[in-house]
């Protein structure tokens, strides 16, 4: 879902809503509440900051909420260097309190390009 609040500005829902996981023991089951601020900078720039505001246990898992339990922030940005190629590049960062297998805050980066193939 997305709803525009001026030409260069949204508030997305950008999915994952529904976690399931497959491997692992146990394999938890979660429901969050995502949300994303996207701007359009220029025609071709454009940025996006996504954050999940809660996450709710269906099935081996706990609650998690936004500052207490974590603090999951990603920025991404996707730039059109022409009609049919978008590059990116992002970065994630996870602030999550250790578990007890010593698992806490995470960084994640993402690099990527998109070529669209066929008629635009």
């Amino acid at each position: 879902v997305q709803y525009n609040i001026s030409p260069k500005l949204a508030v997305i829902t950008p999915g994952g809503q529904l976690s399931v996981a497959l491997a692992g023991d146990p394999k938890p089951i979660t429901f969050g509440l995502p949300v994303a601020v996207g701007f359009q900078a220029t025609p071709e720039l454009y940025l996006q900051l996504d954050t999940t505001l809660a996450t709710f246990s269906i099935s081996n898992s706990a609650n998690a909420f936004i500052f207490a339990d974590t603090t999951p922030m990603s920025v991404t940005a996707s730039y059109n260097v022409m009609p049919a190629l978008d590059v990116s590049a992002g970065l994630a960062l996870n602030l999550t309190p250790p578990d007890p297998a010593g698992v806490g805050d995470t960084l994640a980066v993402l690099l990527g390009a998109r070529y669209y193939i066929g008629q635009l």
